[in-house]
């Protein structure tokens, strides 16, 4: 596999399929800024300028794999080699700081008009929660407002290899690839954390739904307000957009996932395998004396490739997890509610 990586680089109107010394391509979920660090000889011409058009694919024995699309970010010169860096959307995002109130409605529409208006293409957004009013205000990134909705909306946002926004739920059922200590997977540390506490998200109201006229009403006690109170084990987390008990049970399910993931995290290093991207789940096999999760959710993956060194992909994963915990419950007294 080292020897047949194969990299090609897009700047601009050309193409360079043998030019290239050596690559390093960051990709993470939002708010996170994906890069691609690419080396030059410097004896090779780049005639392509910051904010051109960019593409960056592998070729790790089974094919080409687009692994960034996005613009020259910048073109750094040395007597002997050049270095270009791109990125991808999540750089228009996280620069753009948004100033705009939404009323009744979906964080699902809330993600696209924040993409569109900075011309970030949405290939999908998949969340749930219906929301009578959001500020999205200029404390936060757009990237940071996305990956907030997605979190509360129980999923998680990426931008795809073609450069788009994608803002799914967490993955359920097999996973999407597996890989094998000792056949592909090079070096592996997994963490077990102590899970300290619990954080609920309150709410006020309630209203049954959005659309209800008194919906934007204040009410006396939190919603839930079956929540246990604030303490050692539970920690309360204002969330006054969240107006109706479905919407608070979306995001208990959303923080409580998170919360369940980070409870067991692993650094992986593997062969070279550009497909793996950021929200896919894997399995991992034949860990020695050590009973691991069946499932991961990968966070962040690098692939490197040093031609005549090492051609690898490392990753960051969380232990895929489902939202139990305090949610369960609340489940009872929420759904009393709906």
């Amino acid at each position: 596999m080292l020897a047949t990586a194969k990299i090609s680089v897009t700047l601009g109107n050309l193409r360079y399929d043998s030019q290239v010394s050596a690559l390093q391509v960051i990709c993470s979920l939002l708010p996170a800024v994906n890069t691609a660090s690419v080396l030059f000889p410097g004896a090779v011409n780049i005639s392509a300028a910051p904010e051109a058009q960019a593409e960056v694919s592998i070729d790790a024995g089974n094919g080409a794999v687009k692994v960034l699309s996005g613009v020259i970010q910048s073109i750094e010169h040395r007597p002997f080699d050049t270095t270009v860096v791109i990125s991808d959307s999540s750089y228009a995002l996280s620069n753009y700081r948004p100033n705009a109130t939404f009323e009744k409605q979906n964080a699902a529409n809330i993600v696209q008009t924040l993409a569109s208006d900075i011309d970030v293409a949405v290939a999908n957004a998949d969340i749930d929660l219906s929301i009578p009013q959001y500020a999205a205000h200029q404390k936060r990134t757009a990237a940071e407002h996305i990956a907030t909705l997605a979190k509360l909306s129980d999923g998680f946002a990426m931008i795809n290899a073609d450069g788009e926004l994608s803002v799914k739920n967490w993955p359920e059922g097999s996973a999407d690839a597996a890989i094998q200590y000792g056949r592909d997977l090079i070096d592996f540390n997994f963490t077990r954390h102590q899970s300290t506490h619990s954080v609920a998200p309150i709410g006020n109201g309630p209203s049954g739904s959005i659309d209800a006229p008194d919906v934007m009403r204040l009410a006396t006690s939190q919603l839930p307000e079956s929540v246990p109170d604030p303490g050692q084990d539970v920690v309360w987390q204002p969330q006054l957009m969240l107006r109706t008990p479905a919407a608070v049970q979306t995001a208990q399910s959303g923080l409580a996932r998170e919360r369940n993931q980070r409870a067991g995290q692993a650094q992986l290093v593997n062969l070279l395998r550009p497909d793996f991207t950021p929200g896919m789940t894997l399995a991992i096999q034949g860990i020695p004396n050590s009973a691991i999760a069946d499932r991961w959710i990968l966070t962040h993956v690098t692939h490197e490739i040093a031609p005549g060194s090492h051609a690898r992909t490392i990753m960051k994963a969380r232990e895929s997890a489902d939202a139990g915990g305090l949610l369960d419950a609340l489940a009872g007294a929420l759904g009393a509610l709906l």
